[in-house]
């Protein structure tokens, strides 16, 4: 009795420890298809990182930094001013330009006047001219018709003379007559030539206005090519100032403040907090498991304890071996072939705050809607 019970015993321990090896044996398997299923449905990057443009603040002149207002980790809204470099000559060259443009637009204005002046001073000259012309034109048409009633008195005089109606003082009386309207109608035509004469050169006078506009002209153009230089300096003036133009992070500084800068010497590099997506390096065998639009689940090392949603924007078109600064032609024939990696880009899809460029994430690329 005792010996069946020893085999009874047995045999259910026996059963047991198959039952624990068979269960044990079922986990195995069923972790094994569930980590095979995974695989096949995923493509796994464990190396990604977090990326971001990162912009250099660069001096865009010479001149000694006065001010640094930012340091490494603020917060920056757009258009902070991050530095400031010396602009007490630029300030001096702007003074003296906006001297000479003063001084310039004032000899321009004073030009102008005169113009005005002369103007209508050849307006009244003109007028007094032809004024004269008319009246010595009026009177030597008057003397003309005189001329000729003379000229006819003494013609008839002459014929009554020689019908002896006349004596020959009458004669002589008329002759005089026409001899003192000719002188007369002589006088009046020189008088006209006079103020023919004298309205010419009032109106040459006119060409004097023509020689101010001119000046005027060039003088304008000066006062142009002032403000054009002067636009010039307040535009060097403001590159003085180094500024961010988005909201942005600082992510290092170079400089310090009183250095002297040349122009393109770095001063700050920046990020923006709000444009930061994930870089992975994907192998050249699972690139055809997905595409651009795939979704990716993504675990951000420094905040292990969130999953975040992302979606491949680009797969890149080169290999990462081709951007290496020795790259291996292999000139020896020797051949160890080696998987190649390409970049892939991800975008969160609601990025969170205060993720740091260059930090590692996890990359699940979801390949099961192929």
């Amino acid at each position: 009795m005792k010996s069946t019970r020893m085999q009874l015993g047995g045999a259910l321990g026996t059963l047991l420890r198959v039952i624990i090896f068979l269960a044990i044996c079922a986990g195995l398997g069923a972790g094994a298809f569930a980590w095979w299923e995974d695989r096949e449905q995923h493509v796994y990057v464990y190396d990604a990182r977090l990326a971001a443009d990162m912009v250099t603040l660069s001096a865009a002149r010479d001149g000694h930094l006065t001010t640094l207002t930012v340091s490494t980790g603020d917060h920056l809204p757009g258009d902070t001013v991050v530095a400031r470099q010396d602009t007490r000559e630029l300030d001096l060259r702007v003074a003296e330009i906006d001297d000479e443009i003063a001084e310039t637009g004032a000899e321009r204005a004073r030009i102008v006047s005169q113009r005005t002046l002369v103007a209508a001073r050849n307006v009244a000259a003109i007028a007094t001219a032809n004024a004269r012309l008319s009246v010595a034109a009026a009177e030597l048409r008057a003397l003309e018709v005189r001329q000729s009633r003379a000229r006819a008195d003494l013609a008839r005089a002459e014929r009554l003379y020689k019908s002896r109606v006349i004596s020959s003082q009458e004669v002589e009386t008329a002759r005089t007559d026409l001899d003192g309207a000719e002188e007369r109608a002589a006088q009046a035509a020189a008088a006209v030539v006079e103020a023919k004469a004298e309205l010419g050169a009032t109106r040459a006078e006119e060409g004097r206005l023509d020689v101010l506009d001119a000046e005027a002209a060039v003088l304008e153009v000066a006062i142009t090519r002032l403000k054009t230089r002067r636009e010039r300096l307040l535009a060097e003036r403001a590159d003085a100032e180094i500024s961010v133009a988005f909201d942005a992070v600082v992510a290092r500084t170079f400089v310090e403040a009183g250095e002297y800068l040349k122009a393109g010497t770095r001063v700050a590099l920046v990020h923006d907090p709000a444009a930061v997506w994930v870089e992975a390096n994907v192998k050249e065998t699972e690139l055809h498991r997905f595409k651009p639009g795939s979704t990716v689940t993504l675990t951000v090392d420094a905040l292990p304890e969130r999953n975040f949603t992302g979606t491949v924007r680009w797969l890149g078109s080169t290999a990462t071996s081709q951007f290496a600064l020795l790259p291996n032609p292999n000139p020896s024939g020797n051949f160890t072939k080696v998987t190649q990696r390409v970049p892939v880009r991800i975008d969160f899809d609601d990025a969170p705050v205060g993720l740091r460029p260059g930090t590692m994430v996890v990359a699940k690329i979801h390949v099961a809607q192929r």
